[in-house]
């Protein structure tokens, strides 16, 4: 069981110490999902929490809760009068079914957080593109209880790419639809559901066909300081193959040139601008861009609308991009 104590001091370092990125089916885990106001964790806030614990391959308990966001924003009209207050855009509010209303009678993230990290406890958790959901976590306890979350990560998405070679794309969505299973996506605990059958599913498919998974692919190793302009042992498996990327905000760790070349080198194609084909959008900050407004830029902006219209882009931080690579 976890004890904290709320505490002062922020930990503003860029690197998370964050666990393993493990290859082997837990057994005993804890899966987690998250709905989000945006997909930064410096700028948006958690508005719903989903978990499932495990035992042996078996639910044993649930949590989920609403989460009230710490900020709310003001919408006033051409003359500066306030007309209004809201935590979450239209857009989340499209895509959750989550209203502000519905948040205005929710507790904090605080309030509730004894009891969501005492749930996780020390054990492996397990979801889709998990290292999205862990920022969130990781920097809420780094701000608040000046302590780490280091337990170790199963990722359904990466394990999905080693082991179904026969899809081209490895959305949660996409997954459901490869084992004909059907759920109703973007709610906490829905998503932790459908990850933790899906994740069986997955398992005794790996076994059916006597793939092995636990290794990662064959190949050069990528080093990110001395990157050569050849696409030589690039393995297709790898998250960003094959992908229309596109970059928008001021990155921290690289120039966009080096971003891009990196992608490049993993055998992803770069844009510069979100068209129908993109496939991924990765965020820079916007804090030093005067020309933006509400932290999200017109690339940002035309990729929600892409996304609401069924296009398949996914769009995500910088940090969430760094473990990506780190994680290949």
């Amino acid at each position: 069981m976890f004890v904290f104590e709320l505490v002062q001091n922020k930990n503003n370092s860029s690197k998370r110490n964050k666990g393993a990125s493990l290859n082997e089916f837990p057994k005993d885990f804890c899966v987690l999902d998250l709905e989000t106001t945006g997909l930064n964790p410096t700028y948006d806030e958690i508005i719903e929490i989903g978990m499932l614990k495990v035992r042996d391959n078996k639910i044993t308990d649930s949590f989920t809760s609403l989460v009230r966001p710490e900020t709310v924003y003001i919408e006033d009209d051409d003359d500066g009068n306030i007309v209004g207050e809201y935590y979450i855009d239209d857009f989340i509010i499209e895509l959750t079914g989550i209203t502000n209303e519905m948040l205005a009678q929710a507790p904090t993230l605080k309030e509730i957080s004894k009891e969501v990290f005492e749930f996780i406890g020390r054990d492996v958790i397990v979801g889709h593109n998990i290292n999205f959901d862990i920022n969130f976590l990781y920097d809420f306890m780094a701000a608040n209880f000046n302590n780490e979350l280091n337990n170790d990560y199963w990722d359904l998405m990466k394990l999905s790419r080693r082991i179904l070679k026969g899809i081209d794309r490895h959305r949660l969505i996409d997954l459901a639809d490869y084992f004909g299973y059907t759920f109703t996506g973007h709610r906490a605990l829905n998503d932790c559901q459908a990850t933790f059958d899906i994740m069986a599913k997955l398992k005794a498919y790996a076994v059916e066909h006597d793939i092995e998974y636990t290794v990662l692919p064959s190949g050069k190793a990528m080093n990110l300081k001395n990157l050569e302009t050849t696409e030589a042992n690039i393995d297709p498996e790898n998250y960003f193959y094959n992908k229309s990327i596109c970059f928008t905000g001021k990155l921290e760790h690289f120039t966009r040139k080096e971003a891009a070349q990196i992608c490049v080198n993993l055998g992803a194609k770069c844009e510069n601008s979100v068209t129908k084909h993109t496939n991924l959008l990765v965020l820079g900050g916007f804090d030093s861009i005067s020309n933006v407004k509400d932290n999200k830029s017109s690339k940002l902006k035309k990729a929600e609308k892409l996304i609401l219209s069924g296009q398949d882009l996914e769009i995500m931080d910088e940090k969430l991009f760094l473990d990506t690579l780190h994680d290949l």
